[in-house]
């Protein structure tokens, strides 16, 4: 078994998929360490997990947040921001449907009511300045245990035997100067 191990990893070493290979898993270590930051200078990056902005957001499609100044959100603007969503803590997106002083008060494209709670500043996380359709999904499942084995961890395994065997081999073949 070992053996026929070794020929294959030996042949997938020396054939043009290998640096493709590498490539790609490279892409997959990137990709996963800017989605599990959730962040990249001034953006926040958010996955919807509703349909309440319909048309205009999808559940599932990933949002990027830029934070402003608290003076500068007006009527109309599509904020995210921190409240409660099933009974859990969670990050909604809405839009700002009226301002009353220092509170704003929110409303869902899809929702007949603007929301009940009144939105205070500090729980603002910022304004949606870019929607990537049905990314957001991919996201969520990318930060699954069993994704960060098939993409991260398997691939490094071969990576690492891979490497291994060709090194046993030029150990192996390579000849002693004395």
């Amino acid at each position: 078994m070992m053996n026929s191990l070794k020929h294959v990893l030996m042949h997938f070493k020396n054939s043009v998929l290998y640096p493709i290979f590498i490539i790609i898993f490279f892409i997959n270590v990137a990709i996963s360490v800017f989605f599990s930051w959730g962040s990249l200078g001034g953006f926040n990056i958010y996955t919807n997990i509703s349909d309440s902005m319909y048309p205009t957001i999808e559940k599932g499609d990933l949002l990027v947040i830029a934070k402003k100044n608290m003076n500068t959100y007006k009527i109309g603007d599509i904020i995210s921001f921190y409240g409660n969503y099933q009974g859990e803590s969670s990050v909604i997106t809405h839009r700002i449907h009226d301002i009353g002083g220092n509170v704003y008060i929110t409303k869902g494209d899809n929702n007949k009511f603007p929301d009940a709670q009144v939105l205070r500043p500090r729980l603002i996380i910022g304004e949606v300045v870019a929607i990537i359709p049905k990314i957001g999904d991919f996201v969520i499942n990318y930060k699954s245990t069993p994704s960060r084995l098939a993409f991260i961890i398997f691939p490094t395994f071969v990576i690492m035997l891979t490497e291994y065997f060709y090194l046993a081999k030029l150990k192996k073949t390579s000849v002693s100067f004395k």
